[in-house]
């Protein structure tokens, strides 16, 4: 302690210097301290955000397993289907449930909201609603039925729109029910289209909510148009919306392709208008055409 004081009192540069270096020591000790912390952050965020990718990458996989693996094959009838997610994993879900009288049960729905959580929900819908489906002589009771299921599993923090219709091939004739979903199109040659509308409310907004079916007769040639706000809503650079107008015109104009061909001809149009072909809505179609 005397030879420190005396250095201090003989030697005042050396112990500024002194001061000095060890503030210099200091300022790098913590410097590789707080880098080594930000190394381990970023590690920690890379590991969250693989897991993260690992997680939707399943959902996706999850989503695509309820989505059909076939197309119908009906005598007198051409189908096609087809779903173009905006993201990894959609919220619109479509599928065809063979009922035990040999009617076609034809499904497309959207879930409100975009992404994981939107497409997590739609499995245990799809669930819900095949084991229904056979209950049920009518659409309308069907989806009253269904409206009661769907309030309880979201709780009303979420609605589904969902268009129902089940072929009767023998008959040539759809009996519907359009739970607040875009109206599906009865595209024919020679007149306007005919929009599907009969039904009532979005799915898990209000329980025990009322729904009307109608029944039509498919003659041959028509085409069916079923689809998902995507398709209609899609807009372009300037701002404005494919419609429902444009799609219409787009069927009419390519009457004799079959089912799927008109399909790619429907995407093609609104990538078309859009000029791009990113999405920002998950664009789905559902076709029947009566041959």
């Amino acid at each position: 302690m005397i030879l420190l004081a005396l250095c201090v009192i003989l030697e005042p540069n050396l112990t500024r210097d002194a001061t000095t270096l060890l503030g210099y020591v200091f300022v790098v000790v913590v410097v590789n301290q707080l880098g080594a912390q930000r190394r381990r952050l970023a590690e920690f965020a890379e590991r969250q955000r693989d897991d993260l990718a690992n997680e939707i990458q399943l959902a996706a996989e999850v989503q695509r397993g309820i989505l059909p693996r076939s197309i119908p094959h009906v005598p007198g009838f051409d189908f096609a289907a087809r779903m173009y997610p905006a993201k990894i994993v959609a919220g619109d879900y479509y599928g065809f449930i063979e009922l035990p009288a040999g009617e076609i049960a034809v499904v497309v729905a959207d879930v409100s909201g975009k992404g994981v959580a939107a497409g997590l929900l739609m499995p245990s819908i799809e669930v819900a609603l095949r084991m229904d489906a056979a209950r049920f002589a009518s659409t309308s009771d069907l989806l009253h039925t269904f409206n009661n299921v769907v309030c309880q599993i979201t709780s009303g923090h979420r609605f589904i729109s969902l268009f129902y219709g089940k072929l009767y091939p023998q008959s040539q004739s759809l009996e519907y029910t359009n739970a607040g979903h875009n109206p599906p199109l009865v595209i024919r040659a020679g007149t306007d289209p005919s929009p599907l509308d009969k039904g009532g409310p979005v799915l898990g907004v209000l329980p025990n909510s009322h729904y009307e079916s109608e029944k039509i007769t498919l003659r041959q040639g028509d085409i069916l148009v079923l689809y998902t706000d995507g398709a209609v809503e899609a807009e372009n650079p300037a701002g404005e919306q494919y419609s429902e107008e444009r799609l219409s015109r787009t069927v009419s104009l390519h009457l004799h392709q079959n089912a799927s061909e008109l399909i790619e001809t429907i995407y093609t149009s609104v990538i078309d208008f859009r000029k791009t072909t990113s999405l920002d809505d998950d664009l789905t179609l559902v076709l029947l055409k009566k041959l």
